[in-house]
């Protein structure tokens, strides 16, 4: 599912993030810190990530998690 190019380590996860209904960025986390902090940082108010809709998470090929904002 992911190609890294120049990276020998491959990432814990891939977060998408959703506006109006689409996918618009994507988000490379490579360890679950990482993946925590941005997933804090989604519920954060004024925050980048504050502003998606959505977040579709992928760990692997088979891990999918959803996080939504009500509203």
């Amino acid at each position: 599912m992911v190609q890294t190019f120049g990276f020998d380590t491959k990432p814990y996860s891939v977060i998408f993030w959703v506006r109006e209904d689409e996918i618009t960025s994507k988000t490379i986390c490579y360890s679950q810190d990482d993946e925590r902090n941005v997933k804090h940082r989604f519920f954060t108010p004024r925050d980048f990530y504050n502003g998606f809709k959505k977040a579709l998470i992928y760990r692997g090929d088979q891990e999918q998690q959803v996080l939504e904002k009500e509203g």
